[in-house]
This record gives C-alpha cells, sequence and structure tokens, in this order.
C-alpha cells in the first residue's frame, strides 16, 4: 500500500519522485501487539496541493488495487488510513536519545503533557520502538581524495574458524573512477550553465503559473546533505520566458525557497531539454534525528506554487 501511495498517478501530477514525505527510514513500524497481533505503521505526509485534491480518490483507487491483487492479504488484515487535518491533526512525536532508558524517560514526559490535548476514541500508539539510530559522519562530507584514497577505509582480512579469528593481514581499497573514461560526448557550456541573474525595470504585462508551463515540478536528495529540484518545461517559449522572468537566479530561489544565499550550490540550465536545475546544500543531514523528508521528494511545493512573470519583449 505504502508502494501504491508513493507512486500513484493523479490528475495535475507534476513530480515523478515519490508522492510522500517520509520522517523515518525504514519507514514501516511492526509491533507485536497485547493480543498477538502484528502491528504495521507508517507515517507520511505530503505538501502537494494537487496530491490532496485527490486524496478521497487515490484512497478509493488504492484499495481496488489491494482487494484486487492481493485478496487474501486484505481478507486477513485490517487496514486504516488515517488522515490528519488543521481541525484533526495526527501528532507524532521523535524521542531520540544515547540509549533507549533516556529515551523512554523524555518520550514518556512528553506524552503526559500532551493527554489533555488527545481526543478519545481516536487511535493512538503512543510508544513504539523502531530501532536504534545514528547521525551520518564525516565520512559522507569529506572530499579530500588523497586521503580518502590513502588513509580512510582500511580493509583488514582474518581467517574465521568457529569464534577464533586469525589476524591474516591488511590491505587498501582500490578506488576506480565513475563514468565513461573515452565518452564522445560533452557538455556544450553554451546550452548548459549557470543561470544569470536578469534586472527588469517596468513591470510584467502578465503572469502564468508555473504549473501549466512545466511537465515536471520535483524535488529529490542528491546524496544525504544536498537536495536538487528539476523543472521541465513544456514549450521552448515557456522555458524562455521562465529564464527571461529572473526567478530563477541563485538569489531569488535563495528567497523562494527561505535559504541562505550561500546554502544554494547553483541554479542550472539545460536549453536542449527545456530544463532547469536548483541544487542546495541540506539544512539536516537525511535521516538525522528531527527529519522530516527522507528522500527529499516533498521540497517542491514553493516551486509548484510559483506565477512567472512576463515581461514586455524589448
Amino acid at each position: 500500500m505504502k508502494g501504491l501511495f508513493m507512486h500513484f498517478g493523479y490528475p495535475g501530477r507534476r513530480a515523478t519522485a515519490d508522492n510522500l514525505a517520509f520522517p523515518l527510514s525504514p519507514s514501516e513500524i511492526t509491533i507485536l501487539d497485547q493480543n498477538g497481533r502484528y502491528v504495521s505503521t507508517v507515517i507520511a505526509g505530503t505538501r502537494d496541493p494537487y496530491f490532496q485534491k485527490s486524496l478521497d480518490q487515490i484512497k478509493a483507487d488504492v484499495m481496488e488495487i489491494v482487494k484486487r491483487d492481493y485478496e487474501d492479504l486484505a481478507r486477513q488484515c485490517e487496514i486504516e488510513i488515517l488522515i490528519g487535518t488543521r481541525k484533526e491533526p495526527i501528532l507524532f512525536l521523535d524521542s531520540v536519545e544515547n540509549t533507549l532508558e533516556e529515551a523512554i524517560k523524555i518520550h514518556r514526559e512528553e506524552i503526559a503533557k500532551l493527554e489533555p490535548f488527545l481526543v478519545p476514541g481516536r487511535p493512538s500508539m503512543l510508544e513504539l520502538h523502531p530501532a536504534e539510530a545514528f547521525v551520518w559522519g564525516m565520512y559522507h562530507l569529506f572530499t579530500d581524495s588523497e586521503k580518502i584514497r590513502e588513509t580512510m577505509f582500511p580493509i583488514t582480512h582474518y581467517n574465521c574458524n568457529g569464534g577464533t579469528f586469525q589476524l591474516m593481514g591488511k590491505t587498501r581499497p582500490e578506488f576506480q573512477d565513475i563514468g565513461l573514461s573515452d565518452c564522445e560526448y560533452s557538455l556544450d557550456p553554451e546550452k548548459v550553465d549557470n543561470i544569470e541573474k536578469v534586472e527588469h525595470t517596468g513591470e510584467p504585462v502578465s503572469r502564468k503559473p508555473l504549473g501549466e508551463m512545466a511537465h515536471v515540478i520535483r524535488s529529490k536528495d542528491a546524496g544525504v546533505n544536498k537536495i536538487t529540484f528539476d523543472v521541465f518545461f513544456i514549450t521552448p517559449e515557456d522555458y524562455q520566458t521562465a529564464l527571461q522572468s529572473g526567478l530563477f537566479s541563485r538569489e531569488n530561489m535563495a528567497g523562494l525557497l527561505s535559504v541562505p544565499v550561500a546554502d544554494v550550490i547553483g541554479t542550472y540550465r539545460a536549453d536542449t531539454f527545456y530544463a532547469v536545475k536548483v541544487s542546495l546544500h541540506r539544512c539536516s543531514i537525511s535521516g538525522n534525528p528531527g527529519e522530516k523528508d527522507i528522500f527529499g521528494a516533498q521540497q517542491h511545493m514553493r516551486l509548484l506554487m510559483m506565477d512567472i512573470p512576463i515581461y514586455q519583449k524589448p
């Protein structure tokens, strides 16, 4: 069911990445309850207004697919979809500490503070222990290729005989370049380059929603510490209009996405595909405690809601 919701097609869909954001990885939490039943919980959210608008129909279609393709399973299981709204929000409390005992203690203290606000009769799972968590280390951020090749990630060989380990020796890993070394293609800097800042003195003659100009508007992780936004335009005219608007400059994207300009790695154009890419540093490493969107797939909403100003051609 999670997979169906993640990738379901619906009217107005612009993102080709996941339909949902997941705060946990793995995203399924399975426990054995007091009645001896296995209970699996998936916590997810969405910012996409088109997905929200089609949610009732998506739910109905997903349930039909489950009943059709997994008839025996659907008959044996109870399936419940709880939707949080502004009037009836669903609270997700993530308590992380150095030990399980410390995490349980602070979690119960916070739950006690929230009890006056819980609605009697609504389902509550007050204490789930998903797994141990860890913070991404420097290995995932390090860029000194000489130290990586010569110092880090040593390999130690042992001969294992039952519970006895005999040291056999140590060696270094072999690193190879990624990609084709003899590729005949190259990027043309005249067609793929940074988007330059554009200044306008007059007022725009009209505006056009970006959602009507693009096939695809999406966000996605680019590694654990970066996120990228992609926009693929429908026509070359729409693409040029967006570039000439000036909205896709590094400075304007920083303002739109509410991040410091220094966190925007760059904004790039690809003329051959009528595409724009915006790359920035993540404010937190994917998977860190407190994460809201592990895969970065629900960060495109502000682009989706953009109106592109159209200026008079000189």
